[in-house]
């Protein structure tokens, strides 16, 4: 399994770390659920594995959503955009407000039974 957490350098649509290789794609028609964004991880000179959709973060700019083998990390994008550092996303961080990400609640409600007390 490949650890996407790291410091990278940014060249193009390139980042790149000691050990890792990743570019950024673009989908000529985004989706709800496909947003423009995607990362692909660079196997070798000619082969790219699809890595995860870029879900951006609202009101975090140059920060995105990652979801690789069921693990949620951020990509932080350096506002000079010559670096960028992938880590765990932790809960707090979790954007609720994501158009793509949607959380239902449901609440059981209890039946009670209107006894007729009215003897007239």
């Amino acid at each position: 399994m490949t650890k996407l957490i790291g410091n990278f350098k940014i060249a193009k649509s390139n980042l790149t770390s000691d050990s890792l290789h990743l570019v950024i794609g673009t989908r000529r028609s985004p989706e709800l659920t496909k947003p423009k964004h995607y990362l692909l991880l660079k196997e070798s000179a000619k082969s790219f594995k699809y890595v995860s959709s870029l879900y951006p973060v609202i009101d975090a700019k140059n920060t995105f959503e990652i979801d690789y083998l069921g693990i949620k990390y951020v990509l932080k994008i350096a506002d000079n955009n010559v670096s960028a550092t992938i880590g765990i996303l932790q809960k707090a961080e979790a954007d609720t407000s994501n158009p793509a990400c949607i959380s239902i609640g449901i609440s059981a409600l209890q039946p009670h039974s209107h006894q007729n007390t009215d003897k007239s």
